[in-house]
Parts: C-alpha cells; sequence; structure tokens
C-alpha cells in the first residue's frame, strides 16, 4: 500500500506524506508530517470541545533509523483532566530504539501530575529497557532507583525493577507468565495514600509485604509474609478505637496454603489462624481458628446512637473438607453480655454457649443462652446448609417476665408470669414447620396510668406445623374473669384466623376515673392479610366515670369561638 500526500491544508491542518506499508511489515516506511494548529477546528466532528495544538514528524526507511517526534501543548480533550502537555520521541533502529516521554495533566483526580521517562525498545523481541522514569502527583515522588528490564516474550518477565513512592519502595523481578518464578515487595506503604486517590478513604497504618512466588497463576506456590501496623479507618465514628495490627505468613500449595496469621486491635480484639486454607471452592481445608472481642470495643461506634455494651465474645473453630462440603466444629462462647445505657442497663448480664458441627449437609447446633435466674433458652439439633434441606430443631426455655421489669416499669407497666416453651422445628428453613407448646403461668399485667390490671393469668399455645392453636387463655379481672380461645393459620399466604374472646363480669380497669363491670362474647374471624371481621355482643353491667375538675398542663388548653359573634 501506498499513500502519498503533496499537501494537505484546512484551517489550522497542515499535512504531508508519502508511505509504504509492505505486506506482513510492522511499520510503513516514508516520511509524514501534521500539524493541528487548533484543535478546536474540529469541534464540529467530536462531542467535546477541544483546545490546544498538536504536531507530528515521523521517517523510517527499511532496516534504518526511525525517527518519531510528537509534541502536544496546552491541549483540552477530556475536560476533567484540564490542560494536557507532552512530548514522546523515538530514534534509532528498531533492535534499539530510544524512546523519551515528557508530559504534565493540570488535573489528575483534580490534582496536577508529571511523568518523565526514557528507555529504549527492542521492537521485534517485544522487550523493553526502562533507564529512567520519575512522576510527581499530589506531592508523591515516585522514581525508579535503577534500570528495569520487561520482556513480552518468550516470557512475560519484569527484572530489576525497584520503584520509589514517596517513602515505600515496590520491587518485582522475576518471570510472570506462562510460569511463575518471580520475587515482590512492598515496603513502608503508608495507607494514608489511599486519601489522595478518594478523600473517602482516609486510612492509616503501613503496610510490609514480601512474596516469592513460582507454579502458575492457577496453581501457584511460594511464601508471602505480611506485617501490617498502625491499621485504623479515619472518621467520626471511629474515634477511639485501637488500632489493629497483623502480621503472618502464607505458604501457597497449588490449591491451598498453609497460614500462620495473627491480628490484634490493642488488649481488645485478637484473632489467630493457623493451619491450611483452600485457594479454590475445591481446595483441601485444615484449619484452626481463635478470636477474642471484649465488646466495649465497640463502644464509640455505637455513641452516635447513646448505646453502650460490655461483655466477651470467644469463638474457637477446627475447620476440614473443602469450602463446598465443609466439616469440624465451631464454638462460640458470651460472657457478661449487657446493655450499659438506658433502662437495659439494669438488666442482669447474659451468658451464651453455642457449639456448631458441621458436616457437609448439615449442621449440629448445641446453644444455650441465660441471663441470672430469669432466663435459660437452649436450641439443640441439626440445620441444613441448604435453604432447601431438612431441619430437626428442639428449642426450650423459661422466661420469669419480672427480668423486664428494668425495661417496663419506667412507663408504669408491670409484667409478671413465667413463660415455657418447648417446641420441635422440622421441615426446611423455606418451609418450616413447628410443633410443641407455649404456656404462661400466673400471669399479671397492670399499668398505672390507665388502671388495666389483669391478674393470674394462664394460657396454652399449641404449634402444629403451621397451624398456631391458642388451646386456653384465662384471666382473672376484678371479681370476673376473661377468657379466650382460636387459631391461626400460618401455612396460608392469608392468614386465616378464629379467636373467640369471652368475659363474665369482668373489672379489666378499675381507676379514679373510669372503673367498669361487664360481660362480653367477641369473634375475630376472616383473613389477618385481607378482610377480617370483629363481632359479638359487649353489655356494661356497671361503670364509674369521673370527670376531673381541670386537665393535667399537658393537655393543651384550645380557644373556642362562637360562629355566630365577630372574631
Amino acid at each position: 500500500a501506498h499513500v502519498k500526500i503533496r499537501a494537505a491544508d484546512w484551517k489550522s491542518l497542515a499535512a504531508r506524506a508519502d508511505l509504504n506499508l509492505a505486506a506482513g511489515a510492522r511499520l510503513p516506511t516514508g516520511t509524514a508530517h501534521i500539524t493541528l494548529g487548533a484543535l478546536s477546528d474540529f469541534d464540529i466532528f467530536t462531542r467535546n470541545r477541544m483546545q490546544g495544538s498538536v504536531q507530528g514528524d515521523f521517517a523510517y526507511q527499511q532496516d534504518q533509523s526511525l525517527q518519531l517526534a510528537l509534541t502536544a501543548k496546552n491541549v483540552v480533550a477530556v475536560p476533567s483532566l484540564g490542560t494536557v502537555n507532552g512530548n514522546v520521541t523515538a530514534e534509532g533502529p528498531l533492535k534499539a530504539l530510544a524512546v523519551k516521554l515528557d508530559a504534565t495533566v493540570a488535573r489528575l483526580i483534580s490534582a496536577p501530575a508529571r511523568l518523565n521517562l526514557a528507555g529504549v525498545l527492542d521492537v521485534p523481541a517485544e522487550s523493553a529497557h526502562l533507564a529512567s522514569l520519575s512522576a510527581d502527583w499530589r506531592g508523591i515522588a515516585a522514581r525508579l532507583r535503577g534500570p528495569a528490564d520487561i520482556a513480552a516474550k518468550p516470557d512475560l518477565a519484569v527484572h530489576h525493577l525497584d520503584l520509589a513512592l514517596g517513602t515505600a519502595s515496590i520491587a518485582l523481578d522475576g518471570t510472570l507468565s506462562p510460569e511463575i518464578n518471580a520475587t515482590a515487595s512492598v515496603r513502608n506503604l503508608n495507607l494514608s495514600m489511599a486519601k489522595l486517590v478518594s478523600p473517602k478513604l482516609d486510612a492509616a497504618g503501613v503496610v510490609n509485604l514480601t512474596a516469592h512466588l513460582t507454579g502458575t497463576a492457577k496453581a501457584p506456590a511460594g511464601r508471602i509474609t505480611l506485617n501490617a501496623t498502625g491499621l485504623r479507618y479515619i472518621s467520626k465514628s471511629t474515634t477511639g478505637l485501637p488500632v489493629a495490627n497483623i502480621s503472618g505468613t502464607a505458604d501457597l500449595k497449588g490449591k491451598s496454603a498453609d497460614l500462620n496469621l495473627t491480628a490484634s486491635a490493642g488488649q481488645d480484639a485478637n484473632i489467630t489462624a493457623r493451619g491450611t486454607a483452600p485457594l479454590t471452592m475445591t481446595g483441601p481445608m485444615n484449619l484452626t481458628a481463635a478470636a477474642r472481642l471484649d465488646l466495649k470495643m465497640l463502644n464509640p461506634l455505637l455513641a452516635k446512637m447513646h448505646v453502650a455494651v460490655a461483655g466477651t465474645l470467644a469463638t474457637q473453630m477446627h475447620l476440614t473438607g473443602t469450602p463446598k462440603t465443609p466439616a469440624g466444629q465451631v464454638t462460640l462462647n458470651g460472657t457478661g453480655l449487657r446493655g450499659l445505657t438506658g433502662p437495659a442497663a439494669a438488666l442482669p448480664p447474659a451468658s451464651l454457649t453455642a457449639t456448631a458441627k458441621l458436616n457437609s449437609r448439615n449442621v449440629g447446633m448445641n446453644l444455650a443462652l441465660d441471663a441470672g435466674q430469669d432466663m435459660h433458652f437452649t436450641v439443640n439439633g441439626t440445620a441444613p446448609t441448604a435453604t432447601t434441606g431438612p431441619m430437626n430443631l428442639g428449642v426450650a426455655g423459661r422466661l420469669d417476665l419480672k427480668l423486664l421489669d428494668p425495661i417496663l416499669m419506667a412507663d408504669g407497666n408491670l409484667v409478671r408470669g413465667v413463660v415455657t416453651t418447648n417446641m420441635r422445628v422440622a421441615g426446611t428453613p423455606k418451609a418450616p414447620l413447628a410443633n410443641g407448646t407455649l404456656q404462661l403461668a400466673d400471669g399479671t399485667v397492670q399499668n398505672i396510668a390507665s388502671g388495666l390490671n389483669l391478674t393470674a393469668i394462664n394460657a396454652d399455645v399449641l404449634a402444629a406445623g403451621k397451624l398456631i392453636t391458642i388451646q386456653s387463655l384465662n384471666a382473672t379481672a376484678g371479681k370476673g374473669n376473661i377468657s379466650g380461645h382460636g387459631t391461626i393459620d400460618l401455612g396460608n399466604p392469608v392468614l386465616p384466623v378464629n379467636i373467640a374472646l369471652n368475659a363474665h363480669n369482668a373489672t379489666p380497669i378499675a381507676s379514679d376515673l373510669v372503673t367498669e363491670t361487664l360481660n362480653a362474647g367477641l369473634t375475630l374471624t376472616g383473613d389477618m392479610k385481607g378482610q377480617a371481621a370483629l363481632g359479638g355482643r359487649v353489655d356494661i353491667l356497671k361503670a364509674n366515670i369521673n370527670i376531673p375538675k381541670s386537665l393535667p398542663p399537658s393537655v393543651a388548653n384550645l380557644p373556642i369561638h362562637n360562629a355566630s359573634e365577630p372574631p
């Protein structure tokens, strides 16, 4: 192919060329020159308005020196980058083509940037010798400590790369593909540099990493050593949190890695992991890990919600198998668990113990939760690892409702009684089936403000599959009583309900304002998520209503205007 342009002129465009491209050749031979004195002349062909000028010269004869020179002055092509200036030169034979680049960008992520590099390209061999490189951006200087070599064939390789980046250094030496045999290191990398890329990434800490890798990308081998200190994410919500430190090694073995890892955050949190960890979903696993967390460490994060907590969580695990078919055991222990703010601060501390035994299809669970003498719950049985797998869990427990006094009595409410449950949950997580009982014995509900007072409350609730049956509900109300029974079908999307409530000579409310005695027979039938009907009869046998001489200050005084009188 042959292209010859004696002269092309249009506005600020001036071009001439005499080029030949032989069959199979990578580059044309001949000469070319182009000048674009004002890029704005080409706005009609582009969506963006452009500014600046570009000039280029090219000369090459077969097996002789190539000469290339490109100059960009005050170019604005991408508005977010601002003005770009640069010079590129290349001179010499294709086996030893000397290249230089000098460029400045006005706004690289909103800050000026500069880049200078020089090297030699061996085009036939697809390799490069990088003699020098320096760059500046946001006060960070990057420079090549010494020459480096890059080759694309026969293997992809980088040799002697040693880059200084501010106070940090990044080094790489070796073959990367198809086989790996390389050494890499990152030293004194300050994570505060992340904020320069994105102001939201306000982090702190120093990372040091070394690696010697062999094998392939799909089956790597070698050792990685990590040491990171003073790690933290800086924000108002994390003020007061201790800094974290991580150190450890990973010996890569194809589909798995032998780990020895330690992480800590002051005296309040620590994690250790040792053993074989998988690198793929089918890689082998034989990993032992332990962790401990003092919950007070979380209080700076919870301060916005005016919440503070205390207690300690500790876990240990030993995992085998593969991520697809895990096995092993996990234990969790919580002691002194409590809230430190609000009414919950008066609750007794809780303790939690849990053990989970994993196999490929399910998890054997054993969990116990206690809060002093007033609450004890257990969960035992098996749960599936998939949402469609079968489960068989037993849930049992006892709750003395006086445990809730610190929360309810602040609003003038009092509850008493003991709730016990004994349930067996089967089916699947997507379609659970519960069978068992829930009972309330010797219950009391009182509200000082309204005068509500129900005593001797006893209730029996039966779960059978997805049908909940209130077998009996009885309460004493004054000299009379209230009773009830009914069903709710949780297996039907519209939640059919059929509940009956009866009262005989009952006085549920007795106060200085209202005291009543009534009989009632009420029913609630229909669909809770559709149309439900409340029907029946209420007979007020006696009622005493006292009208106060004045209303409390909390009731607003509303002015009354007579419509027939002028304002």
